[in-house]
């Protein structure tokens, strides 16, 4: 993994983090109370810090060698995944309030 990749990984992952942090408080109420949501939350935020920290070692470094990299790309597929799964009971959550199967009040 050479330093731009790095660079682009550092610029990626505190978007990931402030999209997940925001768009979770317009999740249904009742997904936010599940055990596995909680979870997925909690160690999307570790890991995109620590993948941040990480890559930004590697700009420092003008790059990581293989034995490095791959726990950073391990971090930034997580990340995106969860952010996904994020976007994904985001946009379910407002048709439901469209179709009206939700109270218009289930966000804080």
């Amino acid at each position: 993994m050479n330093s731009n990749t790095c660079q682009v990984l550092a610029g990626v992952l505190p978007l990931i983090l402030l999209t997940l942090v925001l768009e979770r408080r317009l999740i249904a109420i009742k997904v936010r109370k599940l055990n596995w949501f909680r979870w997925l939350v909690r160690y999307t935020v570790v890991f995109s810090i620590v993948g941040i920290a990480w890559a930004l070692v590697g700009v420092q470094l003008n790059g990581l060698t293989y034995s490095t990299a791959w726990p950073l790309w391990l971090i930034a597929a997580t990340s995106l995944l969860s952010f996904g799964i994020t976007v994904f009971f985001t946009l379910a959550t407002h048709e439901l309030e469209e179709d009206g199967e939700l109270p218009t009040s289930a966000h804080p």
